[in-house]
C-alpha cells in the first residue's frame, strides 16, 4: 500500500508555459531521488538524460524559484529567458548600464590604441 505522499505525488498535475504563452499540461513521469555529493554533483536519471537528449557536453541553465530548481536546457533557452538571467546578476552586481556603457568605451579605446600601435 502506497502512503499519502506518494498518492499524492502520483496525482499531481504540473501545467507549464510554452513558448506560445499558452499552458499545457506536463507529465510527471520520472520520479526519483538523487543524492548530491561531497563535491555538489548529482547524476541525472537515465530516462530524463535520453528523453531530452542530454549528453556528456550537453549544458543546463539552472534557476531557483523559492524552494524549487528547475533546470532548462541551454538550447532550448530564449534571448528572453538569456536577458532576464543577465539583469538579475546586474542588479545583485550593482552594475548599470551607464557602468556598463562606460566600460564597453574603455574597452573600445583600449582595442584601438592596440591597433594603432600594431599598425606603426
Amino acid at each position: 500500500m502506497h502512503g499519502p505522499d506518494e498518492r499524492e505525488a502520483r496525482n499531481l498535475k504540473i501545467y507549464v508555459r510554452n513558448p506560445y504563452h499558452s499552458l499545457v499540461r506536463a507529465s510527471m513521469a520520472v520520479n526519483e531521488v538523487v543524492k548530491i555529493t561531497s563535491k555538489g554533483q548529482f547524476t541525472l536519471p537515465v530516462e530524463i538524460r535520453r528523453d531530452l537528449s542530454l549528453g556528456k557536453d550537453s549544458y543546463l541553465y539552472v534557476t531557483r524559484l523559492g524552494r524549487l530548481i528547475v533546470m532548462k536546457k541551454v538550447d532550448e533557452l530564449s534571448l528572453n529567458d538569456i536577458s532576464a538571467t543577465l539583469q538579475s546578476l546586474a542588479k545583485k552586481r550593482g552594475t548599470t548600464r551607464n557602468l556598463l556603457m562606460r566600460e564597453v568605451e574603455r574597452a573600445r579605446e583600449k582595442q584601438s590604441k592596440a591597433q594603432a600601435h600594431r599598425s606603426y
